[in-house]
This record gives structure tokens, C-alpha cells and sequence, in this order.
């Protein structure tokens, strides 16, 4: 086709709907495949040139998943479609200063043209790794979640358990065969607060020094904890409803808040202060 028509099936921008969006605008591009089938191509689209009610194909995009009512959406050429993510994500960094490693590979094809110079390699790169204790800070404000949700409140305790469960449990797939990151979080800390997210970024502004057997880890844990105990006095408590941590190490971390033998309880506390069970009668 020329490129006019081509630039018919295109969209000006890109359009996150939920997977059940794509059965029902096929079901409905099928109910309409008649209109369709007799139209004629158009050199460049406009509304008015649309077959299948527009009122139908935009109900259908403003459709969204647990996802969508999470991290948000922008779309703003459909009415309503646009949604207000309710959490926020900071990049994770190491406590301390680390070295990149390069890592050298090479490819050489098994099977070549008898003709073909074989002396030298089919690919050659590079690759680059570091490792680590990284800190990461994830961030859940859950007044915009439950008005995503439309007031639906086991949906808003639903998807945020399970939002906490994938911020501690969830890998990385990327390399994934050729690093195998595994491991699980040395130290997982909650807070719910009513009045204002705090990041423990900061702690680490100066990088933390390895201690005498050479490990990273308890250095950050204290680093970590002296700082939020340093926030507390500052902010003071009449914001905090919450505040617990789980981890691997023994270490007393009071500024951290109570300590929790496992991350499935910690979640648990930190729902039932935000999200409390309304008994009924």
C-alpha cells in the first residue's frame, strides 16, 4: 500500500489497554465486518471516516486492569481514558561505591560457506555488570488508588498486597540466564503514613564503607536505620500510623520500627493499618 494508507492504521499515539480489550475490539471490528468489508481505504484517517461507532471503540479503550489503576495511563485523545497513576517508583542505587565489569564475549558461527573467511569471529561485545546492596524506594498513595478502583475497597487491599509482594519477590528477566538474580531483600521496611511519603535516599548520600570482613550489608542496615530514626524525631509521630521491617540479619534496627519475622506478616500489618476490615453486625 502507499504510504497514505499506511498511515491510515496508524495512531498518534501509543494506546495501553488491558489484554481483554483486544477480544473485544475484534469482537466488535466482527459485528460491524460488513460496513467494514464495503468501505473504502482512506488516504489518511479521520473520525468521520470511522465504520464502528467511535462511542463503542472508545468505551472499550477506556476499559483498564490492575495495572492500569496503579501505575496510571496517558491517553488523552479519548475522553476519560486518561488515569492518574497512584504509585511512584525510584530507580535503586548501591549504599556504596562499586566497580563496573566488563564481560567479553565472543560468537563463532558452527556452520559456514565453504568459501567464507572463517578466520575471525561472527560477533564480538562487551557486556557491563556490577553488584552490590542496592536501595530502593517504592511508593503507594492509597486515596488515588481507591478512587481509580471507584470507591471498590477489598479491590484497592487486593491489588496493593499484591503490589507489595511483587516490589519484595519479583526478578528481573532481563540477562536473567546469564546473571541469575535471585536473591531475595536483605531488608524490607514499611511505613503507612497520613501525611506525606519519606524517601531514606538520603542515608546514603555518603556511601557506606565496608566493615571489617569486607561486607556492605550491616553497614547499610545501620546507616539505614540511624537515618530513620534521625526522620522520626524530626517529623515527629502524629503521621506515622505504621512502621515494621523484616529481615535476614539480627541487627537491632529500632528506627525501623517493630521487627516482623516474615515479609507475608509485615504486609499484613502494614493492610490492617491502612486498609482496616469494616466488622458488620
Amino acid at each position: 500500500t502507499a504510504n497514505g494508507a499506511r498511515d491510515a492504521w496508524a495512531t498518534a499515539a501509543m494506546v495501553y489497554v488491558p489484554g481483554s480489550a483486544i477480544t473485544e475490539l475484534a469482537d466488535l471490528a466482527e459485528r460491524h465486518r460488513d460496513a467494514l468489508e464495503q468501505a473504502k481505504e482512506p488516504a489518511k484517517f479521520e473520525r468521520k471516516h470511522c465504520v464502528i461507532p467511535t462511542a463503542d471503540v472508545d468505551a472499550i479503550l477506556r476499559s483498564r486492569n490492575g495495572i492500569i489503576n496503579l501505575f496510571g495511563r496517558m491517553l488523552a485523545q479519548v475522553d476519560d481514558a486518561h488515569v492518574d497513576g497512584a504509585v511512584q517508583v525510584a530507580h535503586s542505587f548501591t549504599t556504596h561505591a562499586t566497580d563496573t565489569e566488563i564481560d567479553y564475549f565472543s560468537a563463532v558461527d558452527d556452520v559456514t560457506d565453504a568459501w567464507a573467511d572463517t578466520t575471525g569471529s561472527a560477533h564480538m561485545g562487551q557486556a557491563e555488570h556490577s553488584a552490590g546492596v542496592f536501595y530502593r524506594n517504592v511508593v503507594l498513595d492509597l486515596h488515588d488508588l481507591h478512587a481509580n478502583l471507584h470507591g471498590d475497597l477489598a479491590a484497592t487491599r487486593e491489588l496493593t498486597a499484591e503490589l507489595l509482594r511483587a516490589a519484595l519477590l519479583s526478578l528481573p528477566h532481563a540477562k536473567k540466564n546469564s546473571t541469575a538474580p535471585n536473591t531475595i531483600p536483605h531488608l524490607a521496611h514499611l511505613t503507612v503514613r497520613t501525611d506525606r511519603p519519606v524517601s531514606y535516599a538520603a542515608a546514603f548520600e555518603e556511601p557506606v564503607r565496608a566493615d571489617n570482613v569486607g561486607g556492605h550489608t550491616e553497614p547499610s542496615v545501620r546507616a539505614l536505620n540511624d537515618y530513620a530514626a534521625a526522620v522520626q524525631r524530626l517529623l515527629g509521630s502524629g503521621g506515622l500510623r505504621y512502621s515494621a521491617h523484616a529481615a535476614l540479619a539480627s541487627a537491632k534496627a529500632e528506627g525501623l520500627g517493630e521487627r516482623i519475622d516474615s515479609f507475608d506478616e509485615l504486609i499484613t500489618g502494614a493492610l490492617a493499618s491502612a486498609l482496616p476490615v469494616q466488622e458488620t453486625a
